[in-house]
């Protein structure tokens, strides 16, 4: 939530710059980076409490501290040895830290550092990273009007994402933000030079040196449960956190475990959603399955990415025969009365159950737009079922309904 409360004013920065398109003129858009942050705190704030009330309205015991496991049915916290029938661990991750040679000199920030920045907005920024995380704060950054480069060792940025909406929002980012991006790139080395933090970067064309004011790394993020002496109760690891079953269960039948620790899908919202199911199994019994099925995810650059489900390779590779549709947002009313025409919507469909297999949004509103097609493939609705859905003009989801239009006259014809 910091970060999306960030990427808010990162938004109203472009509004403002784009006001002249509708008429209005602002003068000069001055950032006040000091404010802006001092309204994510706020935001934060007010978010916490409204949560503490809510837990308390619940009549739950809220108890802040560092918690370590001393056997399988006690927990040390503050001192104090708590016992309990079932223990849920929702301890999150941490970043990754590369290993760069002259880092810990040079300095750097991750994402945690980044939403604390008070001094001041930075000149230019260099950020290591190009997934959901760096990407954003390249997004933020590049709209405060800051020097914005991002270096990716991958063959391409949000690489987690369809090919061809990780290649246009490559397009928009370097020709129309400006952003410039190295992708099959990796920094090896690292100082500081006239107060710049300078990184030395191995790319396919050969060493290349990068300047900036600042260095942020996003090149991922790390179940954390290191101070939870978690061996103390017998729980087990897995190279990418604690295995859960079907029912968020560790190999210690009473202790569950949610979120970024299992090493899942590394979501604010699908955590909670584990959290559900969790906290429903460990009071009521274990009768609630997690499915992973169906995850509707949202990458809050500019422009949007939203998806649920496969990417077009993922379906060819599991043998679907595919059924694929593109709807773009040019031309639509919606997009042209909001002078936000550039991006498409693409769905995936199993021609021969006719049920969507995925689905992936780049442009205005992608995260809110997505949850369609999340819905229809929840149901297991077949495309030319959902593709009778009368949708509103002018809106948005207009674009998803011609999408859905398109794909049950190419069903109706396979």
């Amino acid at each position: 939530m910091p970060t999306k409360t960030l990427l808010r004013s990162a938004e109203i920065a472009r509004l403002l710059r784009k006001s002249s398109e509708f008429g209005f003129s602002t003068g000069e858009i001055k950032v006040d980076f000091e404010e802006i942050m001092r309204r994510k705190d706020r935001v934060v704030g007010q978010l916490r409490e409204g949560g503490r009330r809510a837990i308390q309205a619940a009549g739950i015991s809220l108890i802040e501290g560092a918690a370590r496991f001393k056997s399988s049915s006690e927990l040390e916290v503050n001192g104090e040895t708590l016992r309990a029938d079932r223990y849920i661990i929702a301890s999150g991750s941490v970043p990754v830290i590369p290993e760069i040679e002259g880092l810990n000199e040079t300095g750097f920030i991750t994402s945690n550092e980044a939403l604390e920045l008070e001094d001041k907005l930075p000149t230019s920024i260099i950020i290591v990273g190009g997934s959901y995380v760096g990407l954003e704060f390249a997004t933020f950054f590049n709209s405060l009007g800051v020097k914005t480069t991002v270096v990716e060792a991958g063959a391409r940025i949000a690489r987690t994402e369809d090919e061809e909406v990780s290649t246009a929002l490559h397009y928009y980012m370097t020709t129309k933000l400006g952003i410039e991006i190295y992708t099959r790139s990796r920094p090896v080395a690292s100082r500081l030079a006239d107060g710049d933090k300078v990184i030395e970067v191995q790319t396919p064309d050969g060493l290349v040196e990068l300047r900036g004011e600042e260095l942020m790394l996003a090149v991922g993020r790390r179940p954390y449960f290191d101070d939870l002496n978690i061996a103390a109760a017998g729980i087990q690891t897995g190279r990418l956190g604690i295995p859960v079953d079907e029912y968020l269960r560790t190999n210690v039948g009473h202790i569950y475990a949610v979120g970024d620790v299992t090493g899942s899908y590394q979501l604010a919202h699908f955590a909670a959603f584990e959290g559900g199911i969790a906290g429903a199994n460990a009071v009521k019994g274990d009768r609630k399955q997690v499915d992973y099925r169906v995850v509707p995810r949202a990458m809050f650059t500019y422009p949007e990415v939203g998806s649920v489900g496969m990417t077009e390779a993922q379906a060819r590779q599991a043998g679907i025969e595919v059924a694929i549709t593109v709807e773009r947002f040019a031309g639509k009313g919606k997009p042209m009365v909001m002078g936000e025409e550039w991006g498409f919507v693409k769905v995936i469909a199993d021609a021969r159950t006719k049920e969507i297999v995925g689905a992936h949004i780049i442009g205005v509103s992608a995260s809110d737009l997505i949850h369609e097609f999340a819905v229809e493939m929840q149901a297991s609705l077949p495309a030319d079922v959902a593709a009778r859905t009368i949708h509103v003009e002018p809106t948005l989801a207009t674009v998803s309904g011609e999408a859905m239009d398109e794909m049950g006259e190419r069903l109706k014809a396979a």
